[in-house]
């Protein structure tokens, strides 16, 4: 009696509340924040900002947000819905990659006709008689078997083919188009493809080949150009274009 604790002589230690603890309503200030523990206790992480994901830091110690990074971009696409006289990519190479792959899926126009690719220069479609380029081709009738192939080429002609025959107005087909070294001032402009449809009759085609550009090796190229033989129009068609990082 008359002694209060914590008077050592009278009382010994039972129990013992820690340090108060982190007030998470306080820590926690603005909307999308997360709670995180760091070396030495709960932490504030303010939310990203849009297209972020969440991910570690470089010294795995703690979470932070960043934006994803990817070896195969993709850089533009346009999808064609009314009659266009061609489908341009231009303005979009960069120095970031050296090869590029253009995908195009259900291409037609509305004379059945075959489809061409020109390089662009100076943001001006190249027409000259400078394109070199070879292909195979091949094709077989579904109903009745009957079958045919060859090579097809050309030297000095003013246009890069994609396709070798007709392609109707409700075909279907994808073309896989290769682009090397558009920013090179030192180096041929290249392009590989191979391209596969099946029309109406059930005939199915497929023609692949390589070409180049045998002038203007001194220039990068600014763009392609997609258009139909006769300058018939587009009428449908969506085409896509990828970077792949050096």
């Amino acid at each position: 009696t008359g002694n209060a604790p914590p008077n050592a002589t009278y009382w010994n230690v039972m129990a013992q509340g820690g340090s108060d603890g982190t007030d998470v309503g306080t820590t926690l200030t603005t909307q999308g924040d997360i709670l995180y523990r760091d070396g030495s206790g709960l932490q504030r992480l303010p939310k990203g900002t849009a297209g972020q994901v969440l991910q570690m830091n470089s010294g795995a110690t703690a979470p932070e947000y960043g934006t994803v990074s990817s070896d195969f971009v993709k850089i533009a696409t346009t999808t064609v819905t009314s009659a266009v006289s061609a489908v341009t990519f231009d303005g979009l190479f960069s120095s970031d990659y050296d090869i590029y792959k253009i995908f195009i899926n259900e291409w037609n126009n509305t004379n059945a006709d075959w489809h061409k690719m020109n390089f662009r220069f100076g943001n001006s479609q190249y027409t000259s008689s400078n394109y070199d380029w070879t292909g195979f081709y091949h094709y077989r009738n579904a109903a009745n078997n009957a079958a045919s192939s060859g090579v097809e080429g050309g030297s000095n002609t003013n246009y890069l083919p994609l396709t070798w025959w007709g392609i109707g107005t409700t075909d279907n087909g994808i073309i896989e188009i290769t682009l090397t070294n558009p920013n090179s001032t030192t180096r041929n402009k290249c392009y590989k493809f191979e391209t596969g449809t099946m029309d109406n009759g059930n005939t199915l085609h497929y023609f692949d080949g390589f070409g180049r550009l045998a002038a203007y090796s001194g220039s990068a190229m600014t763009g392609v150009t997609f258009y139909a033989n006769g300058n018939h129009n587009t009428t449908s068609g969506t085409f896509t274009m990828y970077g792949l990082k050096k």
